[in-house]
């Protein structure tokens, strides 16, 4: 899903800013144009990234993230010239109203069933974003992952975002006859990009594009080598063999990818789809934290039937119809829940219903699964816990070790609530500040910062004097040196 959204959104970029004919001839053979950037493009990024390896994408994604962000801020002050800069945009954006008929500035949200999900269930499905956890893994400890991913969030949320909101609330007014909302920010780079900087500002989005392309090949290599091909299928092989297979994984995504993608046009389309997955890969992550029970087989088959299940739930509709039935499951549930309870347009209702119903068979199938098959070794599931002592339903595996969770379930609730509360201020007061709002800006400023700092602040307290945690620290530390792995 990952390579899919890059490679359509680089495609919708290309044709916005370049005019180049829908197919071409190469020794008799006529190519689809956009077919022969997106072979180029992976191309490039299998290339730099399957022989630099890990470090080598790390290395490559900074400066990547640098081009890209200088160049959505040039974009931002050029097309905020042509409104009149802040003041002018305001003026302009405060006499239009949003397609629900509300003010552009309205900052309270018209709740309902798709604003609960996304703000309360959504997060879960974090726990299967295998690229952020290879990065957190990478720490040199838990406190410093933890650390890191409120540097995370600033530079997501904040530092990077805003420069793309401001020019999409510019094209809003600059671009107001444009019919594919999604073709807006493309469309600004070739209307008020000058030459040279057009090329600059193309090479920020291929940066863009490989800094995410290439962490998708090594996580999808990673996985398939290391939890798939290693030990189930190969156990024995050498060293250059494992690397020659890893290789092989990414050339077999790269090409399923750009096949995938040729057949789409719509990222908002794409997005919700690959949310709806998410969710039902969340909550197998979810249950193998929480839940003592769920073993490798549950883990296993519910990866593997989530994309055909993501791919039926999606298209119910169509299925319905072909299988002789006027609407599908996902329009009865919308006609019994009612647009009160929806309260949002027909896609996002749909959306929501999808999501539900996605989650809901997952669960079902993860239990009757884990029930249904043998108990993981014990001495595996022992040994998981007595390195990480989880919360949740371990009581069984808890008495048989011993050994206490070392985490507090309300305080990491609270802990996340209170990382969500400096975030979401801190991107209003960005917002409040750009539009001169300037007490409440520097109000909410204040505010997000002095949250910020007690969140470290509470970090670094829970890891220096929590003493179950301490132990679980200097455990891993001597697994380390006793591995040969220096302590850093």
């Amino acid at each position: 899903m990952i390579l899919l959204m890059g490679l359509v959104a680089m495609i919708k970029v290309s044709e916005a800013v370049f005019d180049y004919p829908e197919t071409f001839s190469l020794l008799g053979v006529t190519i689809h144009s956009n077919l022969a950037i997106m072979i180029f493009a992976v191309v490039f990024a299998l290339i730099y990234s399957s022989a630099s390896g890990l470090w080598g994408v790390v290395a490559t994604d900074f400066l990547e993230f640098i081009i890209a962000l200088i160049c959505s801020v040039i974009l931002t002050i050029l097309v905020l010239k042509e409104c009149g800069w802040g003041d002018g945009l305001a003026e302009q954006l405060s006499s239009r109203t949003t397609a629900a008929g509300r003010s552009f500035f309205s900052m309270v949200p018209k709740v309902g069933l798709p604003l609960l999900l996304w703000v309360f269930f959504t997060p879960w499905s974090g726990g299967s974003q295998i690229c952020t956890n290879m990065r957190f893994l990478g720490a040199k400890d838990e406190k410093e992952a933890i650390l890191s991913g409120v540097w995370q969030t600033f530079n997501n949320f904040i530092l990077r975002s805003w420069p793309w909101w401001i020019a999409g609330l510019a094209s809003v007014v600059l671009l107001s006859g444009i019919e594919d909302s999604e073709m807006a920010y493309p469309q600004l780079i070739r209307t008020y990009m000058p030459v040279g900087l057009r090329g600059l500002m193309i090479a920020g989005f291929m940066s863009a594009f490989l800094s995410t392309i290439d962490t998708c090949f090594h996580e999808t290599s990673s996985t398939f080598l290391n939890d798939l091909y290693r030990p189930y299928i190969k156990p024995d092989a050498s060293e250059r063999h494992y690397l020659w297979a890893a290789r092989f994984c990414i050339v077999v995504v790269a090409a399923l990818g750009v096949l995938m993608a040729s057949k789409f046009n719509d990222l908002m389309a794409l997005f919700m789809f690959g949310m709806k997955i998410g969710g039902m890969h969340g909550i197998i992550a979810v249950f193998r934290w929480f839940w003592g029970r769920l073993n490798g087989w549950a883990d296993f088959v519910g990866n593997v039937v989530s994309v055909p299940f993501g791919i039926m739930i999606h298209f119910d509709a169509s299925i319905a119809q072909w299988l002789g039935f006027e609407r599908g499951p996902t329009d009865f549930l919308i006609d019994l829940v009612g647009e009160k309870i929806l309260g949002a347009d027909a896609n996002d209702g749909r959306w929501a219903i999808q999501y539900l119903i996605g989650v809901l068979l997952m669960t079902v199938l993860v239990i009757v699964i884990s029930y249904i098959t043998p108990k993981d070794d014990p001495d595996v599931v022992d040994n998981f816990y007595r390195r990480i002592r989880p919360y949740g339903l371990w009581k069984e595996v808890s008495e048989r070790t011993g050994v206490k969770s070392a985490d507090s379930f309300i305080r990491d609730v609270l802990l996340t609530w209170l990382a969500i509360a400096y975030t979401a201020i801190g991107i209003a007061a960005v917002g409040l500040l750009f539009f001169q709002k300037w007490g409440w800006g520097i109000l909410a400023v204040v505010v997000s910062a002095a949250l910020c700092v007690w969140f470290v602040k509470c970090i670094n307290h829970i890891y220096a004097n929590d003493e179950a945690i301490l132990e679980l620290s200097r455990m891993e530390h001597g697994q380390q040196r006793h591995a040969g792995v220096p302590d850093r």
